[in-house]
């Protein structure tokens, strides 16, 4: 499927389901201790993908490449990550450079009915091409014809026009999460505006192709079924000349491709709920059907241990409410999306469970009809952070989101690739790239419900866990603005 980049920063968890992929032999995969149960041992050998560390080579050119080798594979797919913090000027300027690219490459590549498709990761746009072993020279020529133009000037406008035509107007969610972002990153997530594409000078275009379509920041990452063909490579290398980047190039691919670390933000760390809490920001809405309240916070994941039980604890809370999470290296965001109720009508009855009977009392208290589902909904929240989910429910959430993912790989035509960018998100180190969804598996599958439970009631938990929290609503109900201070300190209510 081909996937435009209008997003650069996706904030959507991956809703998980189906059949695994088919089992084949598996290279030994490194797990996280040595006393893990058979059954447990299995799931991990199901769930992780069955590669060997890649040959790693750097060509003359400085272009970092990781191959992967799944020998007798028919199939073909070459993945070019394309680092966009080094690049200048706007997120448009990066997605028409993709777009161009992509464009051309389908042109080129019709011959051989290779599909070219373009995705948006965390501060970086990947061109993936998925074809056939047999075509690898073919592939390989025309990507080479094309990140070598001389004058990229004519891809550029079709990029452009391209994009601008499918830029949509940003909803109220884009709007609200990057208000969000931007308060817990201190980056707001950018979104394509068709107009403002449209008025990109080609000089601008130009600069953003140089910056980005340099091999001396780009990774190339290559699963085939056979070992690294080098004169494909060197031929690729002669072409792709070196760009204008100063000092030597990075020899690591995460060093290339990391994005600047996501920050607590610029305003002090709050709690919500409370007397010095963080802030409410409110955005204008035209329709009272795009209310909605969102929260997050930024979470460090230092380790595979943290990173599994964030992985976890957002997935078990995805069965009761829209909890979406986004790891890149020791840092994690998390956000929770709740709908903000219309009018007034009837009150929805309390939910049950023990809860806190105080916290309780104080919401039922709430005159506002609306106001008092809203907050319903955020002692639900809670009391669901804070309880004890057994290991069984643990185990299938954990198994749904892991089998999911190697689903997905495998519709996708058993696309490595794809799988080695997220695993590159989750590492730390180059060395540490090909363990990493493993590592993954057997963090999420051996946890247990007191560890989940310690780990959520500090970081999910945005009353009596640790601070760093940040809130952004929109609504089109202008009284519900003045309600709302019922559950958010009055001084701290922002309307824009």
């Amino acid at each position: 499927m081909r996937r435009r980049v209008v997003a650069l920063l996706s904030l959507a968890a991956m809703v998980a389901g189906g059949d695994a992929c088919k089992r084949r032999d598996k290279a030994p995969v490194e797990l996280p201790s040595d006393d893990a149960a058979p059954a447990e041992t299995e799931a991990i050998e199901a769930l992780a993908p069955p590669w060997r560390p890649p040959e790693r080579l750097t060509a003359a050119n400085d272009l970092l490449i990781h191959w992967l080798v799944e020998e007798g594979s028919p199939g073909l797919h070459v993945r070019l990550l394309l680092p966009l913090h080094h690049a200048r000027g706007t997120s448009g300027g990066a997605a028409v450079v993709a777009e161009a690219m992509a464009i051309e490459l389908r042109r080129r590549l019709q011959r051989v009915d290779a599909e070219v498709e373009l995705v948006g990761r965390p501060d970086r746009v990947e061109v993936a091409i998925h074809g056939r072993d047999a075509d690898l020279d073919v592939i390989f020529a025309s990507l080479g014809r094309v990140v070598s133009a001389s004058d990229p000037g004519p891809l550029l406008e079709r990029g452009q026009a391209v994009v601008a035509d499918g830029a949509n107007p940003a909803t109220h969610e884009h709007k609200i999460l990057g208000a969000l972002v931007g308060e817990l990153t201190g980056a707001p997530a950018e979104r394509l505006d068709a107009d403002g594409v449209r008025a990109l000078p080609a000089a601008s275009l130009t600069r953003a192709w140089r910056d980005l379509v340099d091999p001396g920041r780009a990774v190339l990452v290559v699963h085939a079924g056979r070992p690294a063909v080098t004169a494909a490579l060197e031929r690729l290398a002669a072409s792709w000349k070196r760009g204008l980047h100063l000092g030597g190039a990075e020899t690591s691919a995460l060093a290339r491709i990391r994005p600047k670390d996501m920050s607590s933000g610029t305003s002090p760390p709050r709690r919500l709920r409370s007397p010095q809490g963080a802030p409410l920001k409110l955005l204008r809405a035209d329709s009272a059907r795009s209310g909605a309240l969102y929260l997050g916070r930024v979470i460090p994941v230092a380790d595979d241990r943290a990173r599994g039980l964030a992985r976890l604890a957002q997935r078990v809370l995805q069965e009761e409410f829209d909890a979406r999470l986004t790891i890149v290296g020791e840092r994690a965001l998390f956000v929770v999306r709740l709908p903000l109720p219309r009018g007034g009508g009837k009150a929805a009855p309390a939910a049950e469970g023990e809860g806190e009977a105080a916290r309780r009392e104080e919401t039922e208290a709430i005159a506002d009809p609306r106001v008092r589902r809203l907050a319903r909904q955020l002692d639900d929240y809670l009391e669901f952070v804070r309880a004890r989910h057994n290991r069984q429910r643990l185990a299938q959430a954990a198994e749904l989101w892991l089998g999911g993912r190697m689903v997905q790989a495998s519709v996708g035509g058993e696309d490595w690739t794809g799988l080695w960018s997220d695993s590159i998100d989750l590492s730390t180190r180059d060395g540490s790239i090909s363990g990493a969804l493993a590592r993954d598996a057997g963090a999420m599958l051996g946890a247990s419900p007191e560890e989940l439970q310690t780990w959520s009631q500090r970081w999910l938990d945005f009353e009596k866990g640790e601070p760093g929290w940040s809130w952004v609503a929109a609504t089109a109900e202008t009284d519900l603005a003045a309600a709302l201070r019922a559950i958010t300190p009055v001084e701290a209510l922002e309307v824009e």
